[in-house]
């Protein structure tokens, strides 16, 4: 089983469902998949999808995937890493309004150098990294402690920013 998540956030992640779901229609993506939408107003035809995934249906489809194609999130970095899945991630742009920064743009390369992920900068690179997969072995989860470190100092900063705090 495939499956794309893109996290919770309320917008939803349609340039990454979009594109899976054509690859799905073009046969590039073969058999079952199932896409955690979100927020997002793009509702796949060629797969299953549900909007948002309780935490055990999460789990389970991380535990049943043969590949995970999500955003660049921390959350779906570490989960597809803890069941060995190979993941191919596409990071949300704040230009496009998929997030509020571009957090992902800085982490997604982090993750793909620390060999968590595979890193598509953009739809047209998804071909690519899906065929990459198949062979794509990901880190062990301890293997990206700094990776881990890394993200949880860019979002106390982050909070920080936000909040006005110090």
């Amino acid at each position: 089983m495939i499956f794309v998540t893109t996290g919770n956030f309320d917008t939803g992640f349609d340039r990454l469902i979009q594109a899976v779901d054509a690859l799905f229609e073009e046969g590039v993506l073969t058999g079952e998949g199932l896409a955690q939408i979100a927020g997002g107003s793009y509702e796949p035809a060629h797969m299953e999808w549900k909007r948002f995934l309780t935490p055990a249906e999460y789990d389970r489809a991380m535990a049943e995937a043969t590949l995970v194609i999500g955003h660049a999130g921390a959350g779906t970095v570490r989960a597809a890493a803890s069941h060995g899945t190979p993941l191919v991630i596409m990071p949300r742009r704040s230009d496009r309004k998929e997030h509020y920064n571009d957090h992902q743009q800085a982490t997604g390369p982090v993750y793909a150098e620390k060999r968590l992920a595979l890193l598509a900068a953009d739809e047209t690179e998804l071909r690519a990294c899906i065929a990459e997969a198949a062979e794509f072995k990901p880190a062990k989860p301890s293997e990206g402690g700094k990776v881990v470190e890394l993200v949880r100092v860019f979002l106390r900063e982050l909070a920080e920013e936000r909040t006005g705090r110090c």
